[in-house]
């Protein structure tokens, strides 16, 4: 557990580079990988990526806060400026602990968005910057909305009860039974 300020401890991994003979390979002195999660994951989905990725430099893997084995307590803003803006800045306190000065960035869905912002704000530190299936939202059109409004009413009843809760409120509400849980 790294912690990044009082209360908040992100779950961290770290792979050193599996070519650390001594000798003088071409991968030696690569910048580290650091790899960010998606929505409703957790470093664990990248548990078979994890020995190809560390065979020429070092790989990082941390639970974002709320999500994985990190901190569950986390309070954030009801702005999404503002969470996106608290989330970067988490990350940021993450680098600062773990002594990283440039690195590799790697993020999925998500965490391809936070990456992206990440870099966006820090771009001295990212070298490279690796997006997987990354997330974001487009603004909608006047046919998305004509296309929308010629929905079923029970369809759209479904898609707002979903818009307006969350498909993995049922996982946050578990969220303290799995301090105990000894899974990836």
């Amino acid at each position: 557990m790294v912690e990044v300020k009082p209360g908040l401890s992100l779950r961290t991994v770290v792979f050193p580079a599996q070519n650390s003979t001594g000798n003088s390979s071409p991968g030696e002195n690569l910048e580290p990988l650091v790899m960010v999660h998606g929505f409703g994951g957790g470093l664990g989905m990248f548990v078979k990526n994890f020995d190809p990725l560390c065979e020429k430099r070092t790989l990082y893997a941390f639970d974002l806060p709320g999500f994985g084995r990190s901190s569950r307590d986390v309070v954030f803003p009801t702005d999404s400026d503002q969470v996106e803006k608290a989330f970067v800045d988490c990350i940021e306190g993450w680098r600062k602990k773990m002594g990283l000065t440039r690195f590799v960035l790697l993020g999925h869905s998500f965490g391809a968005y936070l990456s992206t912002s990440y870099a966006l704000k820090h771009p001295d530190k990212v070298r490279h910057l690796v997006l997987i299936d990354p997330w974001g939202f487009s603004p909608r059109t006047e046919q998305d909305i004509r296309q929308y409004q010629s929905y079923p009413w029970w369809i759209r009843a479904v898609g707002a009860a979903v818009n307006n809760g969350s498909p993995l409120a049922g996982l946050r509400v578990a969220g303290p039974l799995g301090e105990s849980c000894s899974c990836v």
